[in-house]
């Protein structure tokens, strides 16, 4: 990863922003008028920057342990996608998150997640792996 890249500003929000905990950075990092689209909201995209700063103080406040992990990134052009866990004390937090870059921020982004309970990913067998792509 070469400094001052895309892939490197998606990193710090996951590692520092959501890692550390630290709503500080959000600024920084992503435009104010940031476009979040995500199932979670359904057909609507959230605009601006404060359900990102809600999301960091949420695991601040109501989670123990909190970790993130990248687990893989791609970047082409503007766009980068990151698959990313964010690990707590009774959940882990799978999921892609696909970023636009435009002028050193992020400008927009679209996400897919799942928590899942740590007994379930326990319980881990390979006929559950193959049903997952059938």
């Amino acid at each position: 990863m070469q400094a001052g890249s895309n892939q490197e500003l998606v990193s710090r929000f996951f590692l520092q922003g959501i890692g550390e905990p630290n709503p500080d950075i959000v600024d920084d990092i992503f435009a104010s008028n940031h476009v979040l689209s995500s199932p979670e909201f359904g057909m609507d995209a959230e605009r601006g920057t404060q359900v990102i700063k809600d999301a960091i103080e949420g695991f601040s406040t109501e989670a123990a342990g909190v970790s993130c992990t990248i687990e893989n990134q791609i970047e082409e052009g503007d766009w980068v996608a990151t698959s990313y866990t964010i690990s707590e004390e009774q959940h882990d937090h799978m999921g892609i998150m696909i970023s636009r870059i435009e002028n050193g921020k992020i400008a927009e982004s679209h996400v897919v997640a799942r928590t899942v309970a740590k007994e379930d990913l326990e319980a881990h067998t390979p006929a559950r792996g193959r049903r997952a792509f059938n």
